[in-house]
């Protein structure tokens, strides 16, 4: 086996955290008392004792990420849906903006005012004003 392979070997097989059962309360303090002066190392590493959670508590298969990774996996969450949401509301704020533009071009209107109006004259005359009225709307449009 190459050098380089056992040595990426060795560090993937590293231990990051040790968990240990101790048969009585006085092998726990004489832990805890250890803390306040350590004096040997683990594969080369000083060792820190801690009070452990809950195995039931703990994400196995997560015990490898350090606390930067997860803290960097967290902004690029936290990014993406700030990303997200800022799409969304510029869709939300473009669509309402056109719907005022479509509301605007075609207000309501009373049909009575319009039968009364177009009642005085022939169907000549409003096929003229129907040509004149989509020319100025494709004007607007522009």
């Amino acid at each position: 086996m190459k050098k380089a392979d056992s040595e990426l070997l060795d560090n993937l097989q590293r231990p990051c955290t040790v968990f240990v059962t101790f048969e009585s309360e006085e092998g726990y303090n004489r832990a805890l008392v250890y803390n306040e002066n350590p004096t040997c190392k683990l594969l080369g590493e000083s060792v820190k004792i801690t009070e452990a959670s809950e195995p039931t508590d703990i994400i196995w298969e997560n015990r490898h990420y350090t606390e930067g990774l997860r803290n960097m996996k967290r902004l690029i969450v936290y990014l993406v849906i700030i990303c997200v949401l800022g799409v969304a509301a510029w869709m939300i704020y473009t669509f309402s903006i056109l719907s005022q533009k479509a509301a605007q071009k075609y207000p309501e209107v009373q049909c009575e005012d319009y039968e009364k109006h177009y009642l005085l004259y022939e169907p000549a005359v409003w096929q003229e004003e129907a040509v004149e009225e989509f020319y100025v709307n494709e004007l607007n449009l522009e």
